[in-house]
């Protein structure tokens, strides 16, 4: 049997945001990105290139305008190098 391809199927898309301890606002929501309606956010990461070291715990909450902390809930933001994934993968984003 011949494997048949989804000619039908999207391309992944990429986008990422640089964030500086400047740019925030403790308990403050920013809108860093758009998502395109009905995707799937299928997986994503955050990781510190530049250690925080702001006088309070240093974690990071992404969402979207349904669930502020649907993706992530206070990601460790504190530690160089720190690579934290995005959870839950395979999510449709409402359009």
């Amino acid at each position: 049997m011949a494997i048949t391809k989804n000619v039908g199927r999207q391309e992944l898309k990429v986008a990422y945001v640089d964030i500086n301890l400047a740019d925030v606002t403790t308990g403050v929501d920013y809108a860093a990105m758009s998502l395109p309606p009905n995707c799937y956010v299928d997986s994503g990461y955050t990781v510190t290139t530049e250690a925080w070291n702001s006088t309070t715990s240093d974690v990071l909450d992404v969402g979207d305008s349904a669930s502020q902390n649907r993706y992530l809930n206070d990601g460790n933001i504190r530690a160089l190098a720190a690579l934290v994934p995005l959870v839950p993968t395979g999510f449709l984003h409402p359009g």
